[in-house]
């Protein structure tokens, strides 16, 4: 039988009050870790106003989930980013996460566009 581990890392604010856990690791035997969308919000609530600042965040708060699994940067099979200003370069802020090693890892991405997300700013 699959166990279900879920975590919430100490340096992102706490999602229990909104019902949900910013990481699932499920072994049987193999390891798969499953990570809510990761917003620019830091641990006391500040989002970043800047499109580009909000992206590093986000995919800090990623990272952070990653390590509080045991995973890295290396471990993604996909990357799915959804953004309201089209047209910030963000793709940069992609690029330097996904290849902060040696540039070998590229697994599939995507940044899709939406008219908006869950919270306003």
């Amino acid at each position: 039988m699959a166990h279900v581990r879920l975590i919430n890392p100490p340096s992102l604010f706490d999602p229990t009050e909104h019902l949900y856990s910013h990481v699932s690791v499920v072994e049987n035997p193999s390891r798969l870790i499953h990570v809510a969308g990761q917003i620019a919000v830091d641990k006391d609530g500040n989002t970043p106003e800047d499109t580009v600042a909000q992206a590093k965040l986000a995919l800090s708060n990623l990272r952070a989930c990653l390590e509080a699994a045991g995973a890295s940067v290396r471990d993604i099979c996909n990357l799915t980013v959804y953004s309201t200003d089209t047209d910030a370069p963000i793709w940069g802020e992609i690029g330097k996460f996904l290849t902060d090693d040696d540039g070998s890892h590229l697994p599939p991405a995507a940044v899709i566009p939406v008219p908006k997300l869950g919270a306003p700013q």
